[in-house]
Formats: structure tokens, C-alpha cells, sequence
């Protein structure tokens, strides 16, 4: 019964098919001829050849609508689809799915194999190739899931990966990341900064409305749990260290942080620049700094400064540095105080505050610049060298505007020369 049904399917598939071959079929790329298939015990439809399997259900009794198998020692693709019509430029392959399933379905099942579930690679001609690889086999320790583009021939107008979500009512995020390993969460390692072009690592623009909302362009949350046996822990929130070296000519200024806000006059509203606050802690600072503060323009408000106060007892002298701000004086009997101001190169924006404590003594405070620094005492007064106190009660501030250039702020009792 079996050698008759083999034979009346030949017939009727040589006649269905006038005894063409089935190209791409056959082992070693070869052809296998349809009327060289065998109907197994299965009713399954495959090639008498068991180097390969090809299965055709025959009454709908496999659940496979076409099953390719290919031997252990068979060196050969199990399917391949070449589409050589250029001139309307159909797909080469589509899948239409009606059904609740998976449209694809792809398995790798061989823990001793290393490669990729799918290797997607587009080859345009020269220099120019895009490979996407998912599915990173366990095996293979040094691998990645990647997109990889190198478009050699010309710039590209396009982001190399894109994320859009385009649902106005959708409240989740475009992209999650979660890491439970020790490694990075997101490692970027960017090599364009060596053009004249401005590199930018990551830029960030967002644009939203509504009134009485808060809207971030980068909010963090780090919490660490846990406890030292010994040594000292960090915890940083924002940590960079920009480095500029091999500078020859120009001007290079390196920032770590720069925050640039601007506000709107409308209603009551406030342009902060930057704000800091630090609570909890037995010691708390809102700014630590590790060199000069440099105030280009602009007040102190809300609050003071702690700067070093100096005590300059009767009849003896002081030169001041970038960290002495205030002095309080005790006039003498045998010789004038003489306090010293810092250069002005290198401390612009530095201010210094001097007083009488006790004047009882009949000799001066005298304060001087160093070198050939000047002391402004208004626009039409720019050539003075020194400030002169007597008094009980007498006082003068100062500021240092340029390189060689201080400013008198306020003054009581003194003489300017």
C-alpha cells in the first residue's frame, strides 16, 4: 500500500510540477527532485536522501506547515532566500500573522555553541555596513548584543538606534534599563572629541508645559544601605573630573560644573543658577571648595561668610594672603599699624575688611596694596596707594575688581592718599 502511494504521489507531483527540480533543496546546495520524495508513516512528505528533511504535511496532520532538517554532518544553510528583482523591489520575506502567536519564534538549543539567535547585515557596496547582532550566546564572555554602523562613504543625518514613543497618553518610560550586576549601568566611551566640532557626550533637550509642575532634565535618586568595618566610604551624587592638557595656544577655561538659568518675569519667579543643601550629616556643608572662590559680579545675600579674621595688636604690621578677610586693629603709641593687602592678580573679586577695635593709641592703621596695585576711591579718584584709620569705630572694605585694582566699598573715618 506504501510502494503504491509513493508512486501515485511521483505522478501526480511530476505532473503538477513537470518534473522540475526543487531548487535549494538538495544537500551541498545541490538540486533534489520532487519526484524523489517519500511519504513517510507519518504522512509527512520528505526526501528519500536522509542527509536532509524536509517536511511537507500532507491532510493537515503535522502541526508544521514546513519543517527543514539538516543532518549533523550536512555543512549546509537550511533555507535561503535570494530576491534579485531590483525593479520593483518587493520584500524578500514576509510573515502575516492572524493568529494569538508569535509571528517568530526563533530557539537556539546547543549550550556548546557560542554566536547570536540573529545577525541582521546590510552591506551597501565599499566601506559601508550596518550588522545588528541579538541574542549574545553565554559562551561567548567578551560579545555584546550591538547595533554597528560604518557608513564610510558619507556623514549620516541619523541617530544609529532611536526610541520613539509617540503615545501622548502613555505615562512609561521609553527605555528601562535594570542592572543587578556590579558593572556599569550605562558606560559611554565617546573618541570625536580630537575635531574642532563641538564633541557633546550626551545632549539632553527637553520641552514641556503646565503651570505649578516640576520638570527635571536629569533627576537622581542613589541610596546606599550598609556599614564600614573600617576606612572611609564615598558617596557621590555627581561626580566629574574634566581634564584639559596639551593646550599651546588660546584660551582654555575647563569647568567641572557650569549651570546657566534664566527665568521669567512674569508672576513671582526666581532664576537660581545653582543650590545646594546638605543636612543629616554631623557635619554639614552646602559648598566645600578646594581653591578660590571667584565672584564676578553680583552681592552676597541670605547669609554670611566665614573668612580668617586677623587680631593686629598695637604698633606691629601684617601682610594679608587670599584668605584673610577681616582684620580688627589696636592702635599704638610708637608706630603706625601697616596692613599689607594681597596682589590683586589672581584675586579678583576678593574682599577685606578692616576696623579699629581700639583707638586709644595715638599712632594710624594705615592699609597699603602690594607692588603696583591702586586703591579706588570712586571714578574720579584712581591712582591712591593707602587708607588711613584713627578712631575707635573706623572702618573700610574693599574689593578687588581687576588685576591691579582695588575698590573702597564703604569707609567711615578714613583718608585716602
Amino acid at each position: 500500500m506504501k510502494t503504491l502511494k509513493r508512486l501515485f504521489l511521483s505522478l501526480l507531483l511530476a505532473i503538477s510540477f513537470g518534473g522540475a527540480a526543487f531548487a535549494g533543496l538538495g544537500g551541498g546546495g545541490g538540486q533534489q527532485s520532487l519526484n524523489t520524495w517519500c511519504l513517510d508513516g507519518s504522512n509527512n512528505l520528505k526526501p528519500c536522501n536522509t542527509a536532509w528533511g524536509v517536511s511537507l504535511p500532507v491532510g493537515g496532520i503535522s502541526s508544521k506547515g514546513f519543517d527543514i532538517t539538516i543532518a549533523n554532518t550536512v555543512n549546509d544553510i537550511g533555507l535561503t532566500v535570494t530576491q534579485n528583482d531590483v525593479t520593483n523591489n518587493p520584500a524578500a520575506a514576509t510573515i502575516t500573522n492572524i493568529g494569538s502567536g508569535h509571528s517568530l519564534l526563533v530557539t537556539k538549543n546547543n549550550a556548546s555553541q557560542a554566536g547570536f539567535l540573529a545577525r541582521f547585515t546590510d552591506i551597501t557596496g565599499g566601506s559601508d555596513t550596518q550588522i545588528t547582532d541579538l541574542g549574545r550566546s553565554p559562551l561567548d564572555i567578551a560579545g555584546s548584543n550591538q547595533f554597528y554602523r560604518n557608513l564610510g562613504s558619507a556623514a549620516t543625518s541619523g541617530p544609529l538606534v532611536k526610541i520613539f514613543q509617540d503615545n501622548a497618553g502613555d505615562d512609561q518610560p521609553a527605555l528601562t534599563l535594570v542592572n543587578d550586576g556590579t558593572g556599569n549601568g550605562i558606560f559611554l566611551d565617546q573618541n570625536a572629541m580630537a575635531t574642532e566640532k563641538p564633541a557633546i557626550s550626551m545632549d539632553i533637550d527637553i520641552a514641556g508645559t503646565g503651570a505649578g509642575t516640576n520638570l527635571y532634565g536629569i533627576k537622581m535618586d542613589f541610596d546606599r544601605t550598609g556599614d564600614l568595618s573600617s576606612g572611609v566610604g564615598n558617596l557621590f551624587g555627581y561626580f566629574a573630573t574634566p581634564t584639559n592638557t596639551g593646550a599651546s595656544a588660546g584660551t582654555h577655561n575647563t569647568y567641572a560644573f557650569y549651570g546657566e538659568a534664566t527665568g521669567d518675569t512674569g508672576g513671582t519667579s526666581t532664576a537660581i543658577g545653582g543650590y545646594f543643601s546638605a543636612t543629616g550629616a554631623d557635619t554639614n556643608y552646602a559648598v566645600k571648595t578646594g581653591g578660590d572662590i571667584f565672584l564676578v559680579d553680583g552681592t552676597v545675600k541670605g547669609g554670611g561668610i566665614q573668612m580668617n579674621q586677623q587680631t593686629l595688636a598695637a604698633d606691629t604690621n601684617l601682610t594679608l594672603d587670599k584668605n584673610d578677610g577681616l582684620v580688627a586693629v589696636t592702635l599704638g603709641s610708637t608706630s603706625d599699624n601697616t596692613i599689607t593687602l594681597p596682589a590683586c592678580s589672581g584675586n579678583q573679586g576678593m574682599i577685606v575688611h578692616v576696623y579699629i577695635t581700639d583707638g586709644t593709641g595715638t599712632n594710624n592703621a594705615v592699609v597699603t596694596r602690594a607692588g603696583a596695585d591702586t586703591i579706588s576711591n570712586g571714578s574720579a579718584d584712581l591712582s591712591n596707594t593707602t587708607v588711613t584709620l584713627g578712631d575707635t569705630g573706623d572702618f573700610v572694605e574693599f574689593r578687588c575688581v581687576n588685576s591691579s585694582t582695588w575698590t573702597i566699598l564703604y569707609e567711615s573715618g578714613t583718608v585716602v592718599a
